[in-house]
């Protein structure tokens, strides 16, 4: 067979995925007020939710056999992994552990899908080009991997494990207490 036209050619491949989660905006060192003030409807701690639309650019050179640059498959299964199974149907605040210390805001989700994608990206050849996360038609970010500075570290925070702790997996983390006292443990009844 003869190579495929433009193999050896650098190509970004596009793919896009839906995935809903809730959350909310609240600084626990402000009073209820002022987040109230500051998040408005965002701040009603039960949360709210959005269905992301998130488009993943991944680069690589064609491959001369197939012409493509990825195989969908592996991309659809990295995706499910790295993105859909840790955050489809969740509760942002409560149940991704860097959330419980991080404002889950659109800019720090974006960040977080590209840390969970970058290193399986590139352990399959491929270079994670950029993010683009959608929460409404009207409103979304784009990422290329600039590095976060500021409430939003990477580098600093020693994410939790709820695996970890030997607790009920129903338990709430201390953290997540702290940081969110109005919640309610969950107790065990045995009978």
């Amino acid at each position: 067979m003869a190579p495929f036209v433009g193999s050896n050619t650098v190509v970004t491949v596009v793919k896009r995925i839906e995935f809903s989660a809730s959350h909310f905006f609240w600084v626990p060192q402000w009073s209820s007020a002022q987040n109230q003030s500051s998040f408005g409807p965002v701040s009603n701690r039960f949360g709210h939710g959005h269905n992301y639309v998130l488009k993943v650019a991944v680069s690589g050179i064609t491959d001369p056999e197939t012409g493509m640059v990825i195989n969908l498959t592996e991309l659809k299964v990295l995706l499910q992994q790295a993105v859909l199974t840790p955050l489809h149907f969740r509760h942002l605040n409560l149940q991704v552990p860097f959330f419980w210390h991080n404002q889950p805001t659109l800019e720090a989700l974006v960040v977080y899908v590209w840390h969970r994608l970058q290193g399986a990206v590139e352990a399959l050849g491929f270079t994670l080009k950029r993010l683009e996360l959608n929460e409404a038609d009207d409103m979304g970010v784009i990422y290329t991997g600039t590095p976060v500075t500021g409430v939003n570290r990477f580098d600093t925070i020693a994410l939790p494990s709820v695996e970890d702790t030997g607790e009920h997996p129903l338990a709430l983390p201390a953290s997540l207490v702290e940081r969110y006292p109005w919640l309610i443990q969950p107790t065990i009844v045995e009978g």
